[in-house]
């Protein structure tokens, strides 16, 4: 995967006593739990070069946004709507294994190589942030999977020009009272939106039954009705600049309040 040229300045750097008195007292940043940012923000500053992580999840910065609330990045959601059907139960968790890390698995043949893994992650997040994005300024929310397998569906519309399933989604959009050409604008600003790639720490080899979900993608899934918590990420990589933007913010009002190394 190719690097990223904006990088974050270390939370090593020296912070003043005072600061980190003042840190003490305050249990959220932005909103968010303080010690979720401390982690997130700490991964962010690793990126996806930690030797522990043993697979590639891409997502929307949405989807991290409440995981910041939660602690924990949800799985995927049933849905009655044949577009973009799920084969495995609810609350899966798709990822692109790193196939040096599982050389003695039953499925390593079907497994990308080191380098495609993280590519198809990163294919998935654009898809994934951009359908997002137009929900939110849609003012639907991303909570609905139907709403998400269509809103995908516009933005594979928009980026190829085609998609056996964008009149369907162009309908159900038109049923919501959003115009096509209502959509189409909104949806290529969406397009703009990359999402993030975090890194899968290997600890969820000890607590996990990987299993194949079937779609012959090279991916592993893992059923999560708890969500997988962050602590079992080893890092992350936003793909754009909206991503980057949003991490330096958390860490610029992290240094202004001080944090504990």
């Amino acid at each position: 995967m190719e690097k990223n040229v904006v990088e974050i300045a270390s939370l090593d750097e020296k912070i003043s006593t005072d600061s980190v008195k003042n840190i003490e007292y305050q249990g959220e940043i932005l909103g968010y739990p303080k010690e979720n940012v401390e982690l997130v923000v700490k991964l962010a500053e690793e990126g996806l070069n930690s030797e522990s992580i043993i697979g590639y999840h891409g997502t929307s910065l949405e989807s991290l946004k409440e995981a910041l609330l939660t602690g924990s990045l949800r799985g995927a959601m049933k849905s009655d709507s044949e577009v973009g059907m799920i084969v495995d139960p609810e609350h899966s968790f798709f990822f692109f294994p790193v196939k040096e890390k599982f050389a003695n698995h039953p499925l390593a043949d079907k497994f990308h190589t080191d380098a495609e893994g993280p590519e198809n992650a990163e294919m998935y997040a654009h898809l994934l942030a951009g359908a997002h994005f137009l929900l939110r300024d849609l003012d639907i929310g991303i909570t609905d999977k139907e709403a998400v397998e269509h809103a995908k569906s516009i933005i594979v519309w928009h980026d190829y020009a085609f998609s056996n399933e964008a009149s369907e989604s162009i309908k159900y959009f038109e049923e919501k009272g959003i115009n096509k050409k209502e959509l189409m604008k909104r949806a290529e600003e969406a397009a703009k939106h990359k999402g993030v790639v975090l890194g899968i720490r290997d600890s969820v080899k000890d607590v996990y039954d990987m299993r194949d979900p079937l779609q012959n993608e090279g991916d592993l899934s893992i059923q999560i009705p708890e969500g997988l918590s962050l602590k079992d990420v080893a890092g992350i990589e936003p793909l754009s600049q909206d991503g980057w933007d949003f991490f330096m913010e958390l860490q610029s009002e992290l240094r202004k309040g001080g944090i504990e190394n």
